[in-house]
């Protein structure tokens, strides 16, 4: 599942294959803001956004489901968010944000049409 969040950040929510109900949020920054412009990532965040945006799409404020779930492979930096951060929030309020690589097991456009 994926969605914009009000402040423009991409909120993904990523399962572990061998633990579908385990679950994360990991969030791709949004890159006009000053956080990732001032990042020494700011150019994988911004790398890992147009993969994501070239793969999905432009994501609704509303969650999208992708059905069947796809294979992605997501490398980020671990912070802790409360635990209520929202759909997908590991119980520990461990989450990648930012995520500053995302790959997929799929060719373009495939994520958009399975949401």
């Amino acid at each position: 599942m994926f969605k914009a969040e009000p402040d423009r950040d991409l909120h993904l929510v990523i399962a572990d294959l061998n633990s579908p109900q385990q679950t994360m949020v990991a969030e791709i920054l949004n890159t006009e803001c000053k956080l990732a412009c001032q990042s020494l990532a700011r150019i994988k965040i911004r790398d890992a956004r147009t993969e994501f945006l070239e793969q999905c799409g432009a994501p609704a404020k509303k969650f999208k489901t992708v059905n069947p779930p796809i294979q992605v492979t997501v490398k980020g930096i671990g912070f802790f968010d409360k635990s209520s951060h929202g759909n997908g929030a590991a119980s520990n309020g461990i989450e990648l944000h930012p995520v500053i690589e995302i790959s997929f097991s799929l060719s373009n456009g495939e994520c958009s049409n399975r949401a």
